[in-house]
């Protein structure tokens, strides 16, 4: 079992993918590793924190396991294969759109906060399960904390990577009322 300080650890974001899904959870970093939060315990109960620790992430596991001790608490965290950082730590650029990690974007944007995706209509054709560029820039910008320009460099990183695309493939990503969809909603 290990015991750790809250001042040897750093917080983070992270996604975790689920199959085609993905989620915001919790993180940190640890000894170059992520762990995803656990359960917590009461300070009262460190015994139970070590017991429940030593059963579920034994030596050889393929999971690892640590106590972390706060002021208040102490909580169990955890490695997982499926977890990646929100931010692109190794990330070599200089810029803090290249650095952003697409799962995060993605996750961010398609959970509950996230832009409005739905059948929009444009002339006489109904667009299934799309969202608007314009709206998308508001919601990165306030977000990510980054300019409309950032913005749209952020989008069309999305483009480049096939996650999302323009309804009938015609636009990059613009700052305008065009219709975007995630590749995941398209219709087979």
């Amino acid at each position: 079992m290990l015991l750790v300080k809250s001042q040897d650890v750093n917080y983070c974001q992270v996604v975790r993918r689920n199959g085609i899904e993905s989620e915001i959870v919790p993180g940190l970093l640890y000894q170059n590793r992520i762990f995803i939060r656990g359960k917590s315990y009461p300070k009262d109960r460190r015994d139970e924190a070590n017991r429940y620790l030593r059963l579920n992430f034994a030596e050889g596991d393929n999971k690892i396991g640590i106590l972390l001790e706060t002021d208040r608490e102490l909580t169990i965290w955890y490695t997982d294969s499926r977890a990646v950082l929100a931010i692109d730590s190794e990330a070599a650029s200089s810029d803090p759109i290249e650095n952003i990690n697409l799962e995060y974007v993605i996750a961010a944007m398609r959970g509950i906060g996230g832009v409005k995706i739905k059948d929009r209509r444009y002339r006489l054709r109904v667009y299934a399960q799309c969202f608007i560029g314009s709206e998308a820039i508001e919601w990165m910008r306030d977000r990510f904390r980054i300019s409309r320009e950032e913005a749209v460099r952020l989008g069309q990183r999305l483009m480049d990577a096939k996650h999302i695309h323009h309804v009938v493939d015609d636009h990059q990503f613009k700052d305008g009322d065009l219709f975007y969809r995630f590749y995941w909603d398209e219709d087979n």
